[in-house]
């Protein structure tokens, strides 16, 4: 069996949940789509070269658009401290089955690796050091780039100010 990288804090609570939650689809719900239109602007942001922020969140609702700027130049401000990128890997699956997938893996110009993971929705969302999904990108980056360490960073739009960027 394999546990996606999102659900491996879950299954470390309750490990019951995972076969609990087999066969049972996933629904969509307004706060999931609104999370995929944003993961969709900063994944175009990202991949596109010369891209602007204001082009990237043009066609979003103001929630929307604030939290995929906010993530944006929060994104750009970390790896400009690493002396910008060299290479960036957006939304590239790390595992055979397709799903463990996360935000962006940037080597940068230092040599320093980042492994970046957006939380959209409203709910507060652990923080880096807690979060098993993070550790799992990070070992699993590093078996496909060949890295030896990396820095984990976690952006949650759902957490109080103080709290909704975090990274280890």
């Amino acid at each position: 069996m394999n546990i996606r990288a999102s659900t491996l804090n879950r299954a470390f609570q309750c490990p019951g949940c995972i076969n609990a939650s087999q066969g049972i689809e996933r629904k969509s719900t307004a706060v999931s789509e609104s999370g995929d239109i944003v993961h969709d602007a900063i994944a175009w942001y990202f991949r596109t070269e010369g891209a602007t922020v204001p082009a990237a969140v043009d066609r979003l609702e103001e929630r929307e658009k604030i939290v995929a700027s906010w993530f944006i130049q929060k994104a750009e401000a970390e790896i400009l401290t690493f002396g910008g990128a060299k290479k960036l890997y957006v939304e590239q699956t790390l595992s055979p089955n397709g799903e463990d997938t996360p935000d962006l893996i940037v080597e940068t110009v230092s040599g320093a690796w980042l492994v970046f993971d957006w939380k959209t929705g409203y709910g507060k969302a652990i923080q880096a050091a807690d979060s098993l999904q993070l550790g799992k990108y990070g070992v699993l980056g590093s078996k496909r780039y060949g890295f030896a360490g990396c820095r984990c960073l976690l952006f949650s739009a759902g957490n109080q100010r103080g709290e909704r960027f975090t990274a280890v």
